[in-house]
């Protein structure tokens, strides 16, 4: 007789594939959804850092002039430009008493006047941070613009509009908002 050989059938080796391929099936997805999680979170960091920046701003603003408003009507879309330290504006907005400033170059005030560190912006349009984008909402004014939600308390939101199309977790991770007392709404689909 022939000595028996050792090793695997291939039923063996089929059966441990489906297995591993089973778990694989399973695990990839919640990888993906944690991964989601991570960006949002870093983002909502970022926004939170931006809620208190626009407010203390904005106290700092009225206070030289009770009737300035920052932004007065509509939403301000956070741009890499704003922490451009080559740019005349930048120059301007730190050379500048804040009362002083024209409205487009407050947002400049947020970096160049230190209320805000400098973002680490992403992207194809570099206004993004883990493909959120961030708006400041209008001071005393509800705005429907963007994510503001029409209300006159939120001080500055964040969303991605390809969430619910793009991202595992769906639109659980669309955006939030930032209210003048600190506090933090998440935004879902």
């Amino acid at each position: 007789m022939y000595p028996r050989k050792k090793g695997f059938t291939l039923l063996e080796v089929l059966i441990v594939m489906v297995i591993i391929a089973s778990l694989f099936s399973f695990a990839f997805p919640a990888y993906k959804k944690a991964q989601d999680r991570n960006k949002y979170l870093n983002a909502r960091g970022v926004l939170e850092d931006l809620g208190f920046a626009v407010r203390e701003l904005q106290a700092n603003l009225t206070q030289a002039d009770p009737s300035r408003a920052f932004p007065d009507t509509s939403a301000v879309l956070l741009e890499r430009a704003y922490q451009n330290t080559a740019s005349s504006s930048y120059t301007t907005a730190a050379a500048t008493n804040l009362q002083d400033l024209a409205g487009a170059d407050l947002p400049y005030a947020l970096f160049a006047q230190t209320y805000m560190q400098p973002i680490m912006f992403d992207g194809t349009t570099g206004n993004e941070v883990n493909a959120y984008l961030f708006y400041i909402c209008p001071q005393n004014t509800a705005s429907s613009s963007y994510c503001c939600g029409n209300d006159d308390e939120v001080v500055a939101c964040m969303y991605d509009a390809d969430a619910a199309t793009t991202r595992p977790a769906g639109g659980l991770y669309y955006g939030a908002r930032v209210y003048r007392d600190g506090t933090v709404e998440q935004l879902s689909i």
